[in-house]
């Protein structure tokens, strides 16, 4: 958002995201704002877990309207992860990993619902959380490499393009797909870093072959 509209259209649109918020809890509930889009809202005196459900399917609409700012009309998401105290965790700190990780599962299964933290997410997201750290590596050390698949052209059966494909070997777990790897990168902040790398990678590597006499086409 920030890198496309702006930094003012992203903090404008934090604040409507507040006011929606806001409006789908009662004045004994707290909303804070974590930073960046995350937000975390508190339920007082819920009894039920099918209490917070409702709450979480209330914004999950609330948000799921466009947002008018300006002359832009925004379309946003929310993926909600869910803990209730004690079961889920007796502290804050275990409060909020395993709000985290339920809200991965979502992310994971598509975004745009909520779930409650089971214990056999643990695991998973613990992987998951892994991986993104290794992927972090990966990138900064140059360890992810493209394929270019050709282009044919149907008129003369001649190459006209190279598509590239992202590739990652992983140093234990072997090759990851990259449908995987996009995942990780969209549920955090290396999208635009692997987008830049991949756009830098591709046009550089034409150049160096052509360079080294390889490229005969």
């Amino acid at each position: 958002m920030n890198d496309t509209l702006g930094h003012h259209i992203g903090d404008l649109l934090l604040e409507k995201v507040g006011i929606r918020l806001t409006a789908c809890l009662r004045g004994v509930d707290t909303i804070a704002r974590l930073g960046g889009d995350e937000f975390t809202v508190i339920l007082n005196t819920v009894q039920t877990k099918e209490h917070a459900a409702i709450v979480a399917e209330k914004i999950i609409t609330s948000l799921a309207r466009p947002f008018k700012i300006h002359s832009h009309l925004i379309h946003i998401g929310s993926s909600i992860g869910i803990t209730a105290y004690p079961e889920d965790g007796d502290d804050l700190d275990a409060m909020f990993k395993h709000a985290d990780m339920a809200m991965y599962d979502v992310k994971e299964k598509g975004r745009n619902a909520y779930a409650f933290f089971s214990s056999n997410l643990t695991t998973y997201v613990n992987h998951r959380m892994e991986l993104e750290k290794d992927l972090r590596i990966a990138l900064d050390n140059n360890e992810l490499y493209l394929n270019y698949q050709p282009i044919i052209s149907l008129h003369d059966n001649n190459i006209c393009g190279v598509e590239a494909l992202l590739r990652w070997r992983h140093p234990t777990l072997g090759q990851i797909s990259p449908e995987k790897i996009i995942s990780i990168s969209e549920e955090s902040d290396l999208i635009l870093a692997l987008g830049e790398w991949i756009l830098r990678t591709a046009c550089a590597q034409p150049v160096r072959s052509l360079a080294h006499g390889k490229n005969k086409a």
